[in-house]
């Protein structure tokens, strides 16, 4: 059995509190402020899973979404509490639990293979076919060259505006 890194100890507190936190929030500002935790605790477990370039694009793009949620909520009116009868409540209870219920039957479906991997193709032709030991490398130059260059092209545009 595996046991879980120290690591993510505090991590997963972190994203415990800030789902919590969420639930427990009386106003927007404040749950936009939890929903970021979640964001930035994600971000540091990819940091720990050593993958620092998700990380830095998770980081960014929460610190955005939060700001720019910041910068909307202040010129939006203020909420009321609208009273919902119990029979509302009851049905909020029934959809959120069969949302749920859909969500995970997406997510297993989605991870029972319906065709072969190709990670194998790759992992037996990168270095005859790319001429280079690092797997990873061949793919982003020669398997997936013009999708890699696809993915400059836009971090490009987006560094001009």
């Amino acid at each position: 059995t595996e046991t879980i890194p120290l690591e993510f100890v505090p991590i997963a507190l972190l994203l415990v509190a800030g789902a919590v936190g969420v639930l427990w929030a009386k106003d927007a500002i404040s749950a936009i402020i939890f929903t970021g935790l979640t964001g930035f605790g994600t971000a540091a477990t990819f940091l720990v899973m050593r993958a620092p370039d998700l990380a830095l694009t998770q980081l960014l793009i929460e610190a955005v979404t939060v700001i720019l949620l910041l910068l909307a909520l202040r010129f939006l009116p203020p909420l009321r509490a609208r009273p919902r009868s119990p029979a509302f409540r009851l049905f909020d209870v029934v959809l959120s639990i069969a949302v749920s219920f859909g969500v995970f039957a997406f997510l297993i479906a989605s991870n029972t293979p319906l065709f072969e991997r190709i990670s194998d193709y790759y992992l037996q032709n990168s270095y005859e076919e790319g001429g280079g030991r690092n797997v990873v490398n061949v793919i982003l130059v020669d398997f997936r060259g013009y999708d890699t260059l696809g993915e400059i092209v836009v971090l490009a545009i987006v560094a001009i505006a």
